[in-house]
């Protein structure tokens, strides 16, 4: 079984010598984790998900190199796609950091949520990430039916609220938020009738972050969900038979 309508980038950035400031270890197992779960665990095809580490997996990844991959995605979504866009890397303020720079982090939702697709979700795990707008829910007109306003929309997971760092896990290989959502994503505890929700998966990623929140006090972080989508996102990731 496949979810053949979803495609994802996934940006890792961990080399940020030419910005002044400390490298990150945790790109390469926030990637390989993010990756597995969306293709494990919302069934979406291999060949639809690109993970982006810069040339040779370094961590070395610029914003020109983005603003190609994201183009190169918009000439492949249409009007029935979800389209998932996950950054782990620093995030300053109102931006997330790139090897060679940063950019303002509301323009980057802004921008994923201009492309040719149904839904949208993007997924920032990096300091301060919750410092966005979501714009308000999507508004309903009679006009519309229920089926084409159900999906519609854009939604952001952010690893923290607008004054928090987001944390590494106990090994320092890996971002706190990036292994409790790719766990919440593969646990097939909320699947209902073969359905996942995008609420259902983040409840689930908010429980386990809580767990580690009160394992480690002094270093809790409060993960933010925003969306102006017209209900929810339901995956199909297991048959079902009434």
């Amino acid at each position: 079984m496949q979810n053949g309508h979803i495609y994802a980038l996934a940006v890792g950035v961990g080399d940020y010598e030419q910005m002044n400031i400390s490298n990150l270890p945790t790109y390469r197992l926030d990637l390989a984790l993010i990756g597995t779960a969306i293709v494990d665990g919302l069934k979406a095809p291999a060949e639809n998900i690109r993970l982006m580490a810069g040339e040779n997996n370094s961590g070395y990844v610029t914003t020109s190199d983005l603003a190609k991959a994201v183009a190169n995605f918009k000439t492949l979504l249409d009007d029935e796609d979800t389209f998932i866009f996950y950054f782990s890397g620093h995030g300053r303020e109102r931006n997330i950091i790139f090897s060679n720079g940063q950019l303002e982090l509301q323009s980057v939702i802004d921008f994923v949520d201009s492309l040719p697709a149904k839904n949208k979700i993007v997924i920032l795990d990096c300091c301060y990430s919750g410092n966005f707008d979501a714009r308000g829910a999507r508004e309903m007109h009679f006009e519309d039916s229920v089926s084409d306003f159900a999906g519609h929309g854009i939604a952001v997971m952010a690893s923290s609220s607008a004054d928090e760092v987001s944390r590494l896990g106990p090994r320092g290989n890996h971002s706190v938020f990036t292994g409790a959502l790719s766990t919440a994503i593969r646990l097939n505890k909320n699947v209902r009738k073969g359905m996942l929700s995008l609420d259902d998966i983040f409840r689930e990623a908010k429980r386990l972050v809580s767990g580690w929140n009160v394992n480690n006090p002094g270093k809790e972080q409060f993960p933010i969900f925003r969306s102006r989508i017209g209900g929810t996102i339901y995956f199909k990731v297991e048959e079902y038979s009434p």
